[in-house]
């Protein structure tokens, strides 16, 4: 982690999947109005989902695409990141997914910006990360994140130790 590298910059958000453009799809004219707000504060990381990072409204110097790789690539692509963006839709087949990717970010030091499916039993409000429940609470966290950046970096540390304490244990 190298958090002291990071503290002026903005933040960087971590997006890992493939194939779930129905769960981030309908998110993602609010999440480009963020971005579009503020194009020089935030970047994203993103493996696997090249329409994700197409859909992306920011600047190429802003965006990072990794197509399929190794396991340790992913985990250092991830650990070079604030927060994991983990949107799941509410459909049946999502209810069958694991939290390893909140785990995973925990485990390397991001916070979770997450929809509540799968993930509301892992996301702490406020202390791993936060859950939104519609697009307009998606900005809100964004858009708080961004007054104060140091929250998120504060909640991925405190998420490390969460799962330290209450699932590694």
């Amino acid at each position: 982690l190298n958090l002291e590298a990071r503290q002026s910059e903005g933040l960087r958000m971590f997006f890992g999947a493939l194939n779930r453009e129905k769960d981030w799809g309908p998110l993602m004219d609010e999440l480009n109005a963020v971005f579009r707000a503020a194009p020089e504060f935030w970047s994203v990381s993103v493996v696997h989902d090249r329409q994700f990072f197409e859909a992306l409204d920011l600047p190429n110097s802003q965006k990072s695409f990794l197509p399929m790789c190794s396991h340790a690539d992913y985990i250092k692509e991830m650990s070079s990141c604030d927060f994991a963006f983990l949107p799941l839709a509410d459909t049946r087949f999502n209810h069958f997914k694991s939290d390893l990717k909140a785990l995973e970010a925990a485990a390397n030091g991001l916070a979770v910006l997450a929809s509540p499916v799968v993930y509301e039993a892992f996301v702490r409000s406020g202390q791993t990360g936060e859950l939104f429940y519609t697009s307009s609470e998606l900005v809100a966290h964004l858009n708080a994140w961004r007054e104060d950046p140091t929250v998120v970096r504060e909640m991925g540390l405190k998420g490390r130790q969460w799962l330290a304490s209450e699932r590694m244990s």
